[in-house]
């Protein structure tokens, strides 16, 4: 399959391998592995950090795709090499479940992410939480606009949709929705004009002009953990050693720093 063109390939982890292999002594090289990561693009930055300092550590080359859920699963349903896979988004992940392309006793929670309201409008104070009467006082802004990503394509648009759902609908929202295709898309319309979206609070920080301005009630949606499963292949083993040291208080504090949390705590509201 040929990767899409806002498909990311961090080789930095391989890098870094191929770096400790050279300096190695040679009875050591034959003990350095690889595995392939396919993981949500939510987790572009800290996961690229992570995996340079599992490769440093381990002496194990992490290679890693960042795609959107469906992205994911077509990459997986036809042969492309992973043996890890990460992602929020549930339904995909039952789907290749259904298909036994993963193994069941993997499956292992990493971080949590919180759905936010994103802003590019430059003068919104940051609310110190979301309710149906501020969410309809933000609606008398002239042009008011929320960005959402497709539910199908994208966890994010999962959760925002659930949140939709959650609403009266006398605060006539659906009529004030434009719908992109993935996360990318919403922020480079976010970029050029100004908006809200319906993102994960982490997806703010990739842009200088965004930012979140309130977290959405848990209540109002699923919890958004993003899980780790290792795909059915030969670097099994490798894989699942990679999906612990995921779920390590090292590996936490730097999902911690990139606006995640831990999944047993979820984000306070």
């Amino acid at each position: 399959m040929r990767t899409p063109l806002y498909a990311r390939l961090f080789l930095l982890p391989s890098l870094i391998c191929m770096a400790l292999a050279f300096s190695a002594p040679v009875q050591a090289r034959d003990q350095i592995r690889e595995i392939s990561v396919l993981a949500d693009s939510a987790l572009t930055v800290p996961l690229t950090r992570l995996a340079s300092s599992y490769t440093r550590k381990s002496q194990v080359a992490v290679t890693l795709t960042f795609l959107p859920s469906f992205e994911q699963t077509v990459a997986i349903e036809e042969g492309e090499q992973a043996d890890v896979l990460i992602t929020a988004h549930p339904i995909p992940l039952k789907s290749l479940q259904q298909q036994g392309l993963y193994d069941v006793y993997s499956v292992k929670p990493i971080t949590e992410g919180r759905l936010s309201l994103i802003s590019s409008y430059k003068d919104n104070p940051v609310l110190f939480g979301l309710n149906v009467e501020n969410l309809r006082e933000l609606r008398k802004k002239p042009g008011f606009l929320i960005a959402i990503t497709n539910k199908a394509a994208a966890a994010e648009g999962h959760f925002a949709a659930q949140i939709l759902d959650h609403l009266p609908s006398n605060l006539f929202l659906y009529d004030k929705i434009a719908q992109f295709q993935d996360t990318q898309e919403v922020l480079d319309f976010l970029s050029e004009n100004e908006a809200y979206a319906i993102l994960f609070e982490s997806d703010a920080l990739l842009r200088r002009n965004v930012r979140s301005i309130a977290a959405f009630p848990r209540e109002w949606h699923d919890p958004a953990v993003f899980t780790g499963v290792v795909v059915a292949g030969g670097s099994m083993a490798t894989a699942r050693n990679f999906l612990t040291y995921l779920s390590s208080p090292e590996a936490q504090r730097v999902f911690i720093k990139y606006g995640f949390y831990p999944p047993s705590e979820g984000s306070p509201n």
